[in-house]
């Protein structure tokens, strides 16, 4: 398995930067393109919950716009958050 460098490279590598967008002089990072490779979609769930995963939580709520969702929809489902 990759070491956490490797995985954040991977990610980061997965993350599709789109110039001008939406101004002139402005980059703008596009991260749903993380859902298209399936490596970088699933370190970034695992070391999000690497995060979280000596912590106390039972239950996350509130409202993730986005994709956000996705993340933490699998993240809680890797730490048994909400059962």
């Amino acid at each position: 398995m990759a070491d956490v460098e490797a995985k954040k490279e991977i990610i980061k590598n997965a993350i599709r930067g789109i110039p001008d967008f939406p101004h002139k002089g402005i980059l703008f990072w596009d991260v749903t393109t993380i859902m298209l490779n399936h490596q970088a979609f699933q370190y970034s769930i695992d070391l999000f919950a690497e995060q979280y995963k000596d912590k106390k939580i039972d239950v996350v709520a509130g409202r993730c716009k986005g994709n956000g969702s996705k993340h933490r929809g699998n993240a809680e489902a890797m730490l048994g958050w909400g059962r």
